[in-house]
């Protein structure tokens, strides 16, 4: 009798324990950015989509501090732009895009809400962006096709 009541609260509090447990997963697109986040909590996901989907394209944002940078689109063919809500255009802020090597392809200093990055010139590949606002850092890959 004790063993199967020992038993049956074992049982219980395993199958309350996998009720109450909670998983993560991430989905990723070919650029390596992340672009949903699914929580399971008690047996139900929940998920979140950090971009908005587009018939060819997508558009990713990240928030950095209370300013939001979207880079669109991803991949490309000619060029990136690079949305910066919420700028502070007192503070310093630049964009610097590397080649697959880690050189310096190109660069901007002076940083308005709306940044075109021409890639027209450049040949297909994985471009590296680092958005540095004030000090925080935003770094992105960007398909040239």
């Amino acid at each position: 009798m004790k063993t199967s009541l020992t038993f049956i609260i074992l049982a219980l509090l395993l199958c309350l324990e996998s009720t109450m447990s909670q998983d993560f997963s991430f989905g990723y697109d070919l650029a390596g950015n992340r672009v949903s986040r699914t929580i399971v909590l008690g047996g139900q996901a929940m998920t979140s989509y950090s971009s908005k989907d587009s018939a060819i394209n997508q558009i990713f944002d990240e928030k950095v501090g209370e300013t939001i940078i979207t880079i669109f689109p991803n991949p490309t063919r000619d060029d990136v732009f690079i949305d910066i809500e919420n700028l502070d255009e007192n503070n310093p802020s630049s964009i610097m895009i590397y080649d697959n090597s880690g050189r310096v392809i190109k660069s901007l200093v002076k940083l308005s809400p709306r940044n075109t990055i021409g890639l027209s010139d450049f040949p297909e590949g994985v471009y590296y962006i680092k958005v540095n606002l004030n000090g925080k850092y935003s770094d992105w890959k960007v398909i040239k096709e």
